[in-house]
């Protein structure tokens, strides 16, 4: 999807390897044999391989890849494929939609600054869809300001769609899945951004 790499070339460059190992640690150490892939979206690919239809032990839907969907057909889709290739365990990470109480015209906005004082500044727009209050359209904006100089990176548009959790349990046990769990108490915060998502572990092998 051209919205994941621009996202990617967009954010990478500030990023260190300290930074993406913090964040995606706590998803490495939910793995269940031996391969292991993620989806096209995580910030991680140049540490795991990303996922491609192969099928695998383990697979990590990261930073809500599955809410990156036309309509709920293509999210049912999107759902066969993983399951299908997933042998052992599928990890996901997703917002409680339900119970979420933000949810403006703009997401909360992410800032960082560096040791040198060159800012990153990143926000996330929602256009609501009038005729489906489960989707929307999704632009990031990121800008950079380094020595009096400011840089402003937009990426493309790209439809979305929400997902709950007895969606997912119920499109997940359709297709063949064993054991479904929200861990409690437990949350991953993406890169770049300020919200938490919940962890999903779905079992194929018990």
């Amino acid at each position: 999807m051209k919205y994941f790499g621009e996202y990617r070339a967009a954010l990478l460059p500030f990023a260190s390897e300290e930074q993406i190992n913090k964040s995606y640690n706590r998803l490495f150490q939910l793995k269940k044999g031996t391969t292991v892939a993620i989806t096209e979206n995580g910030l991680a690919v140049h540490n795991w391989p990303v996922w491609a239809n192969d099928k695998v032990d383990t697979i990590f839907a990261t930073d809500e890849f599955l809410t990156y969907a036309e309509s709920e057909n293509h999210q049912i889709d999107l759902i066969k494929q993983l399951c299908s290739a997933t042998m052992q365990r599928l990890v996901v990470t997703i917002r409680d939609y339900k119970n979420e109480v933000y949810r403006g015209e703009f997401d909360k906005p992410f800032y960082q600054i560096d040791k040198h004082a060159n800012e990153l500044i990143v926000n996330e727009k929602t256009d609501w869809n009038k005729a489906d209050k489960q989707a929307w359209s999704h632009t990031t904006f990121v800008t950079h300001f380094a020595f009096d100089e400011s840089e402003v990176v937009k990426t493309s548009t790209v439809n979305r769609r929400a997902l709950y959790f007895k969606q997912l349990a119920k499109f997940c046990y359709d297709a063949g899945c064993k054991d479904f769990q929200v861990l409690k108490g437990d949350s991953y915060r993406p890169l770049f951004k300020k919200h938490l998502e919940n962890i999903v572990v779905v079992e194929f092998n018990k």
